[in-house]
């Protein structure tokens, strides 16, 4: 039994009274719909276009569904407008964007009048906020009319707008960030067997033995369906371990006799409190799917950090002409025959627990220390290298050539192809310094030795570099 006094019929009664009261108070909104007081000059040189302006909104405001009660009154204010001035339609139309609507007025050679519902911004953000997810783009360019019909809904999360059973992660995100849906007032009245009951926002909090307000944030109504549900046990119920799932809180209850103690069995059902733990996981960004993609990024963190500083001692070993390998690729043998690139790594691993983690690693494991990987890292490198350089060269007003070619060992002629030219480097449109740079870009391999095959070697690796 509850301690609260629940009122007698006859106070509901004085209740209701007093709210029809107060409602037969209030202006009608077409008191606010004024028409302008304007010359008869002016009137006369803008009722044809004032005509089709109107007309065209009446028709639309007849093909538009679920039109506000608003809307109706501007309806009925266009159609005896018809041969009022332009200024006149236009202040009626201004002062009816107040009604949720933005309404443009374009007097052309084909007046149109442009109708677009407001949209809520929460919501639009959010739904910008996981078309950037990769994980529910593809889902969303899709299917993200099912969003948009509710986008400009007072209640955009009340499930009346969605189906009974929702299987897109991307719509249980949004209801989750969104907010519940929780009205606080204006509850329809209900006659059950001569009771008049509704539901209350009282439910929504209860007291605690220790005489503490607690919130019951799991429990939400619904105004277009006029039914209370379990938003938890609605979007996570068959995600659960437990069969017993009462499908009264998913579908929703407008039953509204008794209802305290049916929210009291609710919340302590098992299927309720494990609903209720998947929706705190997702509410903190800790879904399955969540917890898989941040362990993903920490991982390729990781071996982002490790490939960086195996390019540095790449570079390092290059800059200074110094070989790579040793006699045997093997680590921590104590024997010195590791190469020079084990032994910085080894170096480096003494006071970086980053490579240190990656040299205790177990044998087998992935490393990206073979002698395959420190080739792939030089060919990638020098490719970058020439990619710079052959960019300078396209970049300087002009440049030569000095080639010349010598045999080697297995009797093929190879190319040493140098550019010479001058760098120009500018600070805010002015000259601050300039260089003449000379660079040798590799060997090639020719087997024309005549003055018109080096031409078109030439003239071939130029197009394909430059």
């Amino acid at each position: 039994m509850t301690d609260k006094k629940k009122p007698s019929g006859s106070e509901h009664r004085k209740r209701a009274n007093e709210i029809q009261h107060k409602i037969s108070k209030l202006p009608k909104i077409t008191n606010f719909f004024q028409p302008a007081q304007t010359d008869k000059a002016q009137s006369s040189q803008f009722s044809e276009c004032t005509e089709n302006t109107v007309n065209q909104s009446s028709h639309l405001l007849n093909s538009t569904e679920n039109v506000t009660f608003e809307q109706k009154c501007v309806k009925e204010k266009c159609s005896s407008f018809n041969s009022k001035s332009f200024s006149d339609s236009n202040d009626i139309l201004a002062e009816t964007s107040t009604v949720n609507t933005s309404i443009e007025i374009s007097c052309s050679s084909d007046s149109s009048i442009l109708y677009e519902a407001t949209t809520n911004d929460k919501a639009l953000q959010i739904i910008n906020e996981l078309k950037e997810n990769t994980n529910y783009n593809i889902y969303l360019s899709k299917n993200l009319s099912v969003l948009k019909n509710i986008i400009g809904e007072k209640y955009p999360t009340d499930f009346g707008h969605y189906p009974a059973i929702i299987e897109e992660d991307y719509i249980k995100i949004f209801i989750i960030k969104y907010g519940s849906c929780r009205p606080d007032g204006s509850y329809p009245i209900t006659n059950d067997k001569g009771n008049n009951r509704s539901f209350s926002r009282s439910y929504y909090n209860y007291k605690s033995k220790g005489s503490v307000n607690v919130e019951r944030k799991w429990l939400c109504y619904s105004p277009k369906l006029d039914k209370c549900y379990c938003e938890p046990c609605w979007l996570f119920a068959l995600t659960t371990t437990s069969k017993n799932v009462n499908e009264a809180w998913t579908k929703g209850i407008n039953k509204w006799k008794l209802l305290s103690e049916k929210i009291k069995i609710h919340e302590k059902s098992l299927s309720h409190l494990e609903s209720c733990i998947i929706f705190e996981q997702w509410y903190k960004e800790k879904s399955v799917d969540d917890y898989m993609l941040s362990k993903i990024k920490k991982e390729a963190n990781v071996w982002r950090k490790i490939l960086h500083r195996l390019l540095n001692v790449t570079l390092t070993l290059a800059t200074c002409n110094l070989p790579f390998r040793g006699h045997k690729e093997r680590i921590y043998e104590g024997k010195a025959e590791e190469g020079n690139f084990l032994s910085i790594v080894q170096l480096l691993a003494t006071y970086d627990p980053i490579l240190s983690d990656l040299l205790n690693q177990p044998s087998g494991s992935v490393r990206y220390l073979s002698p395959t990987i420190q080739n792939e890292l030089i060919q990638l490198v020098s490719k970058q290298v020439e990619t710079d350089i052959f960019n300078e060269i396209r970049n300087a007003h002009f440049f030569s050539i000095i080639l010349d070619s010598t045999q080697d060992v297995t009797k093929h002629d190879q190319l040493s192809l140098v550019f010479r030219y001058v760098l120009i480097k500018k600070n805010e449109n002015k000259i601050s310094e300039i260089n003449i740079n000379e660079v040798f870009t590799g060997f090639y391999c020719i087997n024309d030795h005549t003055a018109f095959g080096l031409e078109n070697f030439i003239l071939n690796l130029l197009e394909e570099k430059i």
